[in-house]
C-alpha cells in the first residue's frame, strides 16, 4: 500500500511539472533594430515582434509586447547563449552561429553590407582593399562576423552597441564604412533626418536570413511548435490574403 502511495504522489509530482514546464514563459529579447524590432512612441514594434505575436496568440507561449524585453545586443547574446527559457531576435543565421541555438524562421532575408557616403567615392573591389578603411560594427553582430571572417583585422573594427551609433558616426566622418543590414540602415536614416540617397553599399558581405534564435537547452518539441505556427502565418487563404505577408508589407511595402 505504501508504495502504491508513493507512486501516485511520485506520478501526480511529474504531472504537475510537466504541466508547468508546457507554460513557462519564455523571456523574449531584441535590440533595438528597426524596422524588424525597434522602440517607437512609447512601444515595442516591429515585424519580427508582429510576427512572435501572431505566432504566440492561441499557444501556452502567448507574448504580448509589454513582455518583450529591450536590450543592447551583446548582453542579450551571452545571456541567451547561457540562460535557458531565453529568446533573442532578429539574429541572423550564420555558420558561426549554428550550433550555438535551436532556429525558428526565417523571418526575412536581408542583404549584410558595407554603406559608406557616395561623396567619398570609395570602390572595394576585394576584402584586402578595406584594410585602408574605419569601419563602425555592432559588437558581436552577424555583420561583425561576417566581416572578421572574410578577413578583416578583428582588432581593427570600431565596435558600437547600437546602430544609430554607427550612422552617427559615418555621417560626421568618424568612421569610413558602416557593416549591417542595408535596409534596416536606410530605414534608419530616414528616422535620423538623414537622406539614405547620400549613402551606398560599396560592397556587399553577404545575403542573410533571420530568425529567433532560442537557447541550446530549449526543448525540441517547443521548437517544433513554432516553426509549423510559422508555417501556418506564412499559408495564403481562399482569398489571396497571407497574415505573414501583411506584417512585412505594413513596414516596408513589399
Amino acid at each position: 500500500m505504501f508504495r502504491l502511495i508513493l507512486t501516485t504522489l511520485l506520478l501526480s509530482f511529474a504531472a504537475v511539472n510537466l504541466a508547468q514546464a508546457k507554460t513557462d514563459k519564455i523571456h523574449f529579447m531584441i535590440e533595438e533594430n528597426p524596422p524588424y524590432n525597434f522602440w517607437e512612441d512609447g512601444k515595442i514594434k516591429g515585424i519580427a515582434v508582429d510576427i512572435l505575436t501572431a505566432l504566440t496568440k492561441d499557444s501556452a507561449y502567448q507574448t504580448t509586447v509589454d513582455e518583450i524585453e529591450m536590450i543592447p545586443w551583446a548582453r542579450g547574446y551571452k545571456i541567451v547563449q547561457t540562460t535557458p527559457g531565453t529568446c533573442l531576435f532578429s539574429m541572423g543565421r550564420t555558420r558561426q552561429r549554428e550550433d550555438q541555438f535551436k532556429w525558428v524562421g526565417p523571418i526575412i532575408e536581408l542583404t549584410i553590407g558595407l554603406v559608406a557616403k557616395k561623396n567619398k567615392h570609395i570602390t572595394i573591389n576585394s576584402i584586402e582593399d578595406l584594410a585602408a578603411y574605419r569601419i563602425g560594427t555592432i559588437r558581436d553582430g552577424a555583420p561583425e562576423q561576417l566581416l572578421i571572417t572574410a578577413g578583416y583585422p578583428a582588432n581593427k573594427v570600431e565596435r558600437v552597441t547600437k546602430p544609430e551609433q554607427n550612422i552617427q558616426k559615418l555621417a560626421r566622418d568618424r568612421i569610413d564604412m558602416l557593416a549591417f543590414n542595408t535596409d534596416s540602415t536606410r530605414y534608419n536614416m530616414v528616422r535620423m533626418g538623414l537622406n539614405p540617397d547620400d549613402y551606398e553599399t560599396v560592397f556587399p558581405l553577404k545575403k542573410i536570413q533571420l530568425y529567433y534564435a532560442f537557447n541550446k537547452e530549449t526543448d525540441d518539441a517547443i521548437i517544433d511548435k513554432f516553426n509549423l505556427s510559422l508555417d501556418q502565418l506564412e499559408k495564403v487563404d481562399a482569398n489571396g490574403n497571407c497574415s505573414f505577408d501583411n506584417i512585412i508589407s505594413a513596414y516596408l511595402g513589399k
